[in-house]
C-alpha cells in the first residue's frame, strides 16, 4: 500500500456492501419514504436507483485515493492502518476484544482472512492524536415519490446512521425446559452491571445502555485517551437518537444479498464495470435472490424489519 492516505475505507467482502450501504443511506432515506432497499410493495429491489449509484460513484472517487489495495481491509485492519500512521481517518470503531483474548473471534471475521494485519504496534507515533465523529450526512436526498433529487428542509436532520450491521443476539430455544430462568439470564447479561463486561468482550458490539456511557472506556483499545473515549460515546449515542435510520438488511439470505453488493463495490472500485452496470447486476441478483425464497416470505420479512404489519 501506499506509504500514507488520508482515508481507509474497509472494502474486503462481508464490509464493502455495508460501506455503501452507509454511504447511501443519507441520499436515500427521504422523510416521504418508508422503504429504501425494496419496494414494499413488489419487493423490486432498489439498489440500483440514483441515490445508491450517487453512493457507488462517490465511493469509487475516494478509493482512488486511498491505499492500492482498498479492497483488502476490514474494520480491524482499517483500524489497525490508523494506528500505525499508515492513514490520516479510518472508517471503523474502536474495541478492547483484542487486548482481552479476543483475537480468535477477531480473525474469524468475515474478512479477517482476506485482510491485513489487525495488530496495534507496542508503541505509538507519540504525534497520532485521536477522535470520533459520526458518518456525514447530506442534505442532498432522493425521493421516490416523484423519481427527483429533494433538498431537506434547514431544520431535518440530514444524518442517517446505518444500524444492524453487526452484533451478537442471545437466544432461547423453544423447547427449552428452563425457559424463564434462561430469559432472566440475557436480561442479567444484558444489564447495567454485567453490559460493560459481556458487550466489550466482543469486536462486534459497543456500548448500547444509558448506564454505558458512564464507562466508555470499557470498550476502547488502550492508546484511546479518556477524551476521545467519551467523544466516542457522545457520537455512538447521537447516531442513536437520529430521526431516520437505515437497517442493514434484516431479513432472510441477509449474507447473499450483501456479497452482491460486494461484488457490485469490488466491480466498480477495480474499474471492471461502471457505478451503473455494476448495481444494476446486483439488482439483478438481489431479485433472483427473492424469488428463490420466496416472495411473499421475504416480504413479509422485510416489512417486519421496517416496523410495518
Amino acid at each position: 500500500m501506499r506509504a500514507w492516505c488520508g482515508t481507509i475505507e474497509p472494502l474486503a467482502p462481508g464490509w464493502a456492501g455495508l460501506v455503501l450501504l452507509a454511504r447511501a443511506a443519507p441520499y436515500a432515506k427521504h422523510r416521504d419514504n418508508f422503504s429504501a432497499l425494496f419496494d414494499i410493495e413488489t419487493m423490486e429491489p432498489l439498489v440500483s436507483g440514483p441515490p445508491f449509484v450517487q453512493a457507488l460513484e462517490d465511493l469509487v472517487a475516494a478509493a482512488k485515493l486511498g491505499p492500492r489495495d482498498p479492497l483488502r481491509f476490514d474494520p480491524a485492519s482499517a483500524r489497525a492502518a490508523f494506528w500505525n500512521g499508515q492513514c490520516g481517518m479510518a472508517l471503523t470503531w474502536p474495541t478492547a476484544a483484542e487486548e482481552r483474548g479476543f483475537e480468535r473471534e477477531l480473525a474469524a471475521s468475515a474478512a479477517s482472512k482476506n485482510s491485513k494485519s489487525t495488530k496495534i504496534p507496542a508503541k505509538l507515533d507519540p504525534s497520532i492524536r485521536v477522535g470520533f465523529a459520526e458518518l456525514p450526512g447530506s442534505r442532498r436526498v432522493f425521493n421516490l415519490a416523484n423519481h427527483l433529487w429533494d433538498q431537506r428542509a434547514d431544520d431535518e436532520d440530514t444524518r442517517v446512521p446505518l444500524l444492524a450491521i453487526a452484533g451478537r443476539l442471545g437466544v432461547v430455544g423453544k423447547k427449552s425446559a428452563n425457559a424463564d430462568a434462561t430469559f432472566q439470564l440475557l436480561l442479567w447479561l444484558s444489564g447495567s452491571q454485567m453490559s460493560p463486561q459481556v458487550s466489550a468482550a466482543s469486536p462486534a458490539t459497543t456500548l448500547f445502555r444509558q448506564s454505558n456511557l458512564k464507562s466508555p472506556g470499557q470498550w476502547v483499545e488502550k492508546p484511546v485517551p479518556a477524551t476521545a473515549a467519551v467523544q466516542y460515546a457522545d457520537a455512538t449515542e447521537a447516531a442513536l437518537r437520529h430521526e431516520q435510520w437505515l437497517g442493514a438488511l434484516r431479513l432472510p439470505g441477509r449474507a447473499e444479498y450483501l456479497t452482491a453488493l460486494d461484488d457490485a463495490v469490488a466491480a466498480a472500485v477495480r474499474g471492471d464495470k461502471t457505478p451503473l452496470d455494476a448495481l444494476l447486476e446486483a439488482d439483478a441478483k438481489w431479485q433472483q435472490i427473492t424469488e428463490r425464497l420466496g416472495l411473499k416470505r421475504q416480504k413479509a420479512a422485510y416489512r417486519h424489519s421496517l416496523g410495518l404489519k
